[in-house]
Order: structure tokens, then sequence, then C-alpha cells
């Protein structure tokens, strides 16, 4: 549980009255666990939460692992299907911190249901995937640090270097949902 306060004072009488009421209704809270000192950026679950920039970043730990993982399966010829599972599950579990990573899996993990599909229900059973599936697995990080923006008259992106643009008059007709999920398949392409 978090507990907020405009005033450092605030916040740690939130916390301690917080800790208070758990206590007096049975709950033991970890002392270990606890942050009861007022911070700016807390991380939880494998995720740091900063209030004052209000994001939602990968822990340098997960960062590491996503990429090792996605490493290490783009250097097996016909990993097993639970491999592939698994590198899957740690791609979705960074989602929260990821923006758009959501559009760059689902190749693979359509590549996966396919193969599984075939091998009937084995999880066992080896794969391949197709050179789309690759292509998002060698830059798995490559989103968490892309900036984009889209609206009826153009569209922006930045991921090491800037891009951008203006609609032509059929796509500025468009709904801004779709110039915004255009405007993130443009920004990969760079």
């Amino acid at each position: 549980m978090m507990s907020h306060g405009c005033w450092p004072k605030s916040c740690k009488d939130n916390v301690l009255a917080t800790h208070s009421t758990f206590t007096n209704l049975g709950f033991l809270p970890h002392e270990e666990k606890s942050v009861v000192e007022p911070t700016q950026e807390l991380t939880l679950l494998g995720f740091v939460l900063n209030s004052l920039t209000m994001t939602i970043s990968l822990t340098p730990f997960r960062v590491q692992k996503l990429v090792n993982a996605c490493s290490m399966l783009l250097k097996m010829d016909k990993p097993s299907i639970r491999t592939v599972a698994q590198v899957i599950g740690l791609m979705v579990a960074s989602f929260p911190a990821i923006p758009h990573a959501q559009l760059f899996y689902r190749v693979l993990e359509r590549d996966k249901t396919n193969t599984l599909q075939q091998e009937k229900g084995d999880f066992e059973g080896t794969m391949t995937y197709s050179s789309e599936a690759k292509s998002d697995l060698n830059d798995p990080m490559s989103l968490q640090s892309s900036l984009i923006e889209a609206s009826l008259l153009g569209w922006g992106a930045h991921f090491n270097k800037h891009a951008g643009g203006q609609w032509t008059i059929a796509e500025a007709a468009h709904h801004i949902n779709y110039v915004y999920l255009e405007t993130i398949l443009l920004q990969k392409e760079f």
C-alpha cells in the first residue's frame, strides 16, 4: 500500500497511521519490506515508480534479464515452445513500464501459438519463428526510451534521432487513435 501527502511530514504521518491501523487489525507489516520514510522514487515488484516524473520503469536487473532472454532466444535455432513462452512472459510482465511494447510481442506470440497447435499442446516441441519476430527480439528495450506524438496534422518520434512529418489528406481523415497507432509503426522503422 502506498500513502501520499503534500509534505514530507504529512506523508510520514499517513504511513505511521496506516501502519498502526494494520497492526491494530491484527496484520503484521513486514518491517524490512516497509518504506516508512517519504520518498519520491520507490522500487516495487521490479518496477521503479517515480512520483516526480510520473513514470514507471523497469529496474536495471529486469532490463538485463529481458535483454539476456531475448538474446539467448535469438541464438537458438529451434528453441522449445516452453522457452519461447518464458521469454514472452518476461515481455508481457514489462508492459506497465515500456510504452507500446504490446505491439512488438504479438508476432512471436502468434508464431508460438501456431506451433503449439501443430504440436498438439506439447510445450517441449521445438519451433522456428518468423523474421518479423526476430526483428522484434533484437532490441526489446528500444521502445522504453522512445517518445512519440501524433495529431491529425502530423506526427513526431524520437528514438536515437528525431523523425516526423505531416499526414496526407487521406491519412488525416482517420480517427486520432488510428494516426497514433500509425505513428508507432512509423517510429519502429527508424
